[in-house]
């Protein structure tokens, strides 16, 4: 009789995921240690229930790290990633995709440019800070306030675009990472799935655990279904 291959789910995992993925998804609780695959698909029940996705695919972990088929858990995490793809299409991911491949990098963009404005934003600021406490009675009489009202008034202006600009970019960058939380959430719950009814793939892990795959880690790779 052939034995069942199987492949430490939360190796894989430390394999493709970052280390701050890792982190968050691996955590170690050690109160549940001796817990059963039954409880922790329990736990993830009522993670889903009060919308809290992370922990619900933490527990989904633990499952399958004990126990690879636990069938209701694969039918759970089955649904999930239905229910994220559809989610993620909802909240127009496809077109964001469409024009922005990697999701991440664009999130940094817009990030540098919010940067750069708020640090624009401060220089006005700084300026006008200046000009108030130049006036004086002597740039009255050799027409300064007049240069000076002239210059605030171009600052104030600038100031209220960047204003403008920092909402546009804040809305774009708010929606941006709603479509990368997604992403994340069905991108590990594809690997362990996966990894759960094709350990094969993987059983290299168990065999070079010392070796470096050259693969992508998560953050860049999809597997959408």
């Amino acid at each position: 009789m052939s034995s069942v291959l199987r492949v430490s789910l939360v190796r894989v995992l430390e394999h493709y995921l970052t280390p701050q993925q890792f982190k968050r998804y691996v955590k170690n609780d050690r109160s549940n240690q001796l817990a059963s695959p039954q409880h922790f698909y329990n736990a993830a029940l009522r993670d889903l229930s009060i919308r809290d996705t992370e922990s619900a695919i933490f527990h989904l972990i633990r499952v399958f790290d004990l126990e690879p088929r636990h069938i209701p858990s694969l039918h759970l995490a089955r649904t999930m990633l239905f229910g994220l793809n559809k989610l993620f299409q909802e909240s127009g991911g496809e077109l964001y995709r469409s024009k922005f491949p990697n999701l991440n990098s664009y999130r940094a963009r817009l990030d540098k440019q919010i940067q750069e404005l708020e640090l624009e934003d401060q220089r006005i600021r700084n300026e006008m800070t200046q000009l108030d406490s130049k006036k004086g009675f002597l740039g009255g009489i050799f027409g300064g306030n007049a240069k000076r009202a002239q210059r605030q008034a171009q600052l104030n202006q600038r100031a209220q675009a960047i204003q403008q600009e920092l909402a546009q970019i804040g809305k774009r960058r708010a929606q941006t990472l709603k479509l990368v939380q997604i992403q994340e959430f069905a991108n590990v719950i594809s690997l362990i799935l996966e990894v759960s009814m094709f350990p094969a793939r993987y059983s290299w892990l168990s065999e070079e655990k010392g070796k470096e795959d050259p693969g992508q880690k998560l953050q860049t790779q999809i597997w959408y279904g």
